[in-house]
């Protein structure tokens, strides 16, 4: 079977810095069974995540816009592509089908449906729910907003998928380090994280606070009681997981899925977040989610973890002993969906 992975033409497939989309490609490519007859094709980078199966698009075009982006990507796919699988764009389904009307296709939504160009009406999703041969939704939350005004039927072609995570063996040695990783923005409610957090470390010097993220747009001023470490790798952001008691995903927007959750459980550390889009799907423990999402609630519950910690080191080994989304778990469900593909 051979595979042909698009990704987003703004998509970063590099080792620091890359999208939630890459992140999640990459990982379970290492796994898969049809890891050697699988392509990526993406924007030319440096730094690739990994040079063996990528395969760049490059133009000549000063400016290279989505659709000399997908013209490219018509030229160097292999003809030999039994299956070509477009993540996050289905702007560009309806473009490619056109052109490869025999392939399979399966596109897989890793944000709402209802923001992205080419889902946002009723009648491109019924389009797509028609002639697509698979959909794929990485939570509920996102499937649910993609069938807003009309109904699924086909259930066969309609599929969850959780991403996983590589797991460790045993529950790791923590350190006193409460956890926030994303943009260092309102909409990631980062403001919540550092107002809640800047007091909690005030009167507990033995803890500390770690941000992981970037701005470019900044407007939240940096606080001398969080320690900012910018952009860093995935693999450094799951060390910093493994030693941190507790991880925060405090959003103030919908997130489609959210990482985090998924990440902190693989390594027993504490996720709390709030009830927003998918963010609460994979979690196993209430006590978990933010109600009102705001910096004194967030505060309560710290203090309360920090005042018992026989109570915390009890929730951080149930969260990891309960974790499901293992890595070699979730690449045979993915390439299970692409057998049922080829089957029918």
């Amino acid at each position: 079977m051979n595979i042909a992975i698009l990704l987003p033409l703004k998509e970063k497939y590099t080792k620091i810095g890359s999208g939630a989309v890459s992140l999640m490609v990459n990982s379970h490519l290492k796994f898969s069974k049809f890891k050697n007859s699988t392509k990526i094709y993406g924007c030319k980078t440096q730094n690739t995540l990994d040079k063996k199966n990528f395969l760049p698009i490059v133009s000549n075009k000063f400016f290279f816009t989505n659709f000399f982006y997908v013209r490219s990507f018509k030229k160097i796919i292999d003809p030999k592509t039994d299956i070509v699988e477009i993540h996050n764009r289905p702007k560009y389904f309806f473009n490619l089908k056109k052109k490869f009307p025999h392939k399979k296709f399966c596109l897989f939504f890793h944000n709402n449906p209802l923001d992205l160009i080419g889902s946002k009406t009723v009648k491109e999703r019924k389009y797509l729910y028609q002639k697509t041969d698979k959909l794929v939704f990485l939570s509920l939350w996102m499937k649910k907003n993609f069938f807003k005004g009309f109904k699924n039927i086909k259930n066969k072609k309609i599929k969850i998928f959780y991403p996983g995570v590589n797991t460790i063996k045993k529950f790791p040695r923590k350190k006193n380090i409460i956890l926030f990783v994303g943009k260092l923005n309102k909409a990631k409610g980062f403001h919540i994280f550092q107002k809640a957090l800047s007091k909690f470390v005030l009167k507990n010097k033995n803890w500390r606070a770690i941000a992981v993220g970037t701005e470019p747009r900044r407007k939240i001023l940096p606080n001398k009681n969080i320690l900012e470490l910018g952009e860093v790798s995935n693999k450094k952001v799951l060390n910093l997981i493994s030693d941190s008691k507790i991880t925060v995903a405090c959003s103030c927007w919908n997130e489609p899925l959210g990482r985090l959750p998924i990440e902190s459980s693989s390594r027993g550390s504490f996720p709390i977040v709030s009830k927003k889009g998918g963010l609460t799907e994979t979690l196993s423990n209430k006590f978990s989610i933010l109600k009102n999402n705001n910096s004194n609630e967030l505060l309560k519950k710290i203090e309360y973890l920090f005042n018992n910690p026989s109570k915390l080191l009890k929730l951080q080994k149930k969260v990891f002993v309960n974790f499901k989304l293992s890595l070699k778990s979730t690449t045979k469900e993915l390439d299970y969906i692409r057998l049922s593909l080829i089957k029918k």
